[in-house]
């Protein structure tokens, strides 16, 4: 699982405090941009679950903090075909809701003074519908318009490195495979050549940086098998969220802590198909994740994680996350 949360990056220091909100909950209003409901409804695998998100922001100055405004990281509106949310509602509600050409979205806050010695909750909750498809065989035939954002280096993703590109090489070397045939070997070479250990000096690290090292933890793994693909010129992209192996993430209603299920898997893109999920960390030899994820095991959050910014005045801030999932409907 990841390390921790990346997106911590308020104007302030960081510290670690609890708090429930009494706040009531506020739909998402119409005029801002919303995620896309339901556009795989009728889902013969499908199951719902709720992800609550609280944003803890704490005064430990000595001063109000006043004029309190925050950009935070929403949910994307994802077009990953294993999940739809059907529901998203805010306390306090946004003032704006920003969303990015890669669905990534952050919404705008204005909060009242806080206190000193106090806290401010602000809470997202969503309620998804997640799809344990086979998406090899059922995929949608979705078009990439233009793949060239899933193609390229990126942070962590060093698809042009001659390392990498060597060992694209090395799982086709005469270009004659076709796509999901070296996704599959992609995959396959990144099982066979990481070793999960979150205390790696490579552990978050990245693709190039597991693959000298030949070990990390989940975005080692994830970042690795994209960065090959990519070498490849299929297209592949990180995902976020949460996961918990092959057993539910939650049971009933009850909202439990996912302390410890930040994980990172990945996806490619076919033709004809769409994106297509995979996971070379979970995966086991007589379960590979690949092709479908398991239902009620995973929840996915974003294709790049974001910072918390803001501006204020006065006082000294501290933000703090707690997640929450929980069976829905």
């Amino acid at each position: 699982m990841l390390a921790g949360r990346k997106r911590l990056g308020l104007y302030i220091a960081l510290i670690v405090t609890l708090i429930l909100t009494q706040t009531p909950m506020v739909a998402a209003e119409s005029n801002h941009p919303s995620l896309t409901p339901d556009h795989h409804s009728g889902l013969a695998n499908s199951d719902y679950y709720i992800l609550q998100n609280n944003v803890v922001i704490e005064n430990s100055g000595s001063e109000p903090a006043t004029r309190v405004r925050l950009e935070v990281p929403l949910m994307a509106d994802l077009d990953s075909p294993y999940q739809d949310v059907v529901k998203e509602e805010f306390s306090p509600q946004p003032t704006e809701i920003r969303k990015m050409g890669d669905g990534t979205r952050t919404g705008v806050f204005s909060f009242e003074d806080i206190a000193p010695g106090t806290c401010t909750v602000l809470t997202q909750k969503y309620t998804v519908r997640l799809d344990g498809s086979n998406w090899l065989n059922n995929g949608g035939g979705e078009i990439l318009i233009d793949p060239r954002a899933y193609l390229g280096p990126a942070a962590k993703i060093e698809c042009a490195d001659p390392r990498i590109q060597a060992v694209a090489l090395r799982i086709n070397p005469n270009g004659d495979i076709d796509d999901l045939g070296v996704a599959q070997k992609a995959f396959e070479f990144t099982r066979s050549t990481l070793t999960y250990n979150s205390y790696s000096p490579s552990a978050n690290q990245g693709a190039l940086a597991g693959l000298q090292a030949g070990s990390g933890c989940c975005e080692e793994y994830a970042s690795l098998f994209v960065a090959v693909c990519r070498a490849s010129g299929i297209p592949a992209r990180i995902v976020n969220g949460y996961a918990n192996d092959r057993d539910e993430l939650a049971e009933d209603e009850t909202l439990i802590n996912m302390t410890g299920r930040r994980h990172q898997w990945a996806e490619f893109y076919l033709d004809g198909k769409g994106w297509i999920p995979v996971d070379p960390t979970l995966s086991i030899d007589m379960r590979p994740v690949f092709g479908q994820l398991p239902t009620g095991c995973y929840v996915a959050e974003n294709y790049g994680d974001r910072q918390v910014t803001g501006k204020y005045r006065g006082g000294k801030l501290a933000i703090q996350f707690q997640d929450q999932v929980a069976r829905g409907y």
